[in-house]
């Protein structure tokens, strides 16, 4: 419903995953939608 949005939130969270690499199972799925 927002392929731009999803870009998006994975630029903002790059640098948060690599404090809490948690994050990465994330962006992860939202990886594939871009």
């Amino acid at each position: 419903m927002g392929s731009l949005t999803s870009c998006y939130v994975i630029l903002v969270l790059w640098p948060l995953h690599l404090l809490l690499p948690f994050l990465l199972f994330e962006v992860l799925p939202l990886s594939v939608l871009c």
